[in-house]
């Protein structure tokens, strides 16, 4: 009986757990399905997820064509000292369906960030 209660426990437990596929669906028909022409035919079709770490940025920014700027220089000399694994931010490329002013059906790609320090999804400029 005891260990009954404890798989139960367990299974309620992972059952309710939010996928981060889910909050970005969440947030595509809360935040942005609203403001569409048709947002009752609003339809989800993928998510691809990317995270960028301060290693990838310190990468990016060493190369030589940009390396020059001073602006570039503050940015690495602040980002030196950071973790190389620290997450910066995540992007998510999200496709979705939705019919426009005319009615048809139509594709559309949409690229979300999500600011890991405050939780929260924007988009980028």
């Amino acid at each position: 009986m005891k260990y009954f209660i404890i798989l139960s426990i367990i299974l309620i437990s992972c059952s309710n757990s939010v996928t981060f596929e889910s909050r970005v669906k969440n947030y595509m028909k809360d935040s942005v399905a609203v403001n569409l022409d048709d947002p009752k035919s609003y339809e989800f079709v993928s998510a691809k997820i990317d995270t960028f770490k301060v290693k990838d940025y310190i990468k990016n920014l060493s190369t030589p064509p940009i390396f020059d700027s001073v602006r570039n220089n503050n940015i690495l000399d602040s980002l030196s000292k950071l973790s190389p694994e620290q997450i910066i931010h995540i992007e998510v490329e999200v496709k979705a369906r939705a019919k426009n002013k005319l009615g048809a059906l139509v594709m559309n790609t949409l690229n979300l960030r999500l600011d890991p320090t405050s939780n929260k999804f924007y988009l980028p400029e």
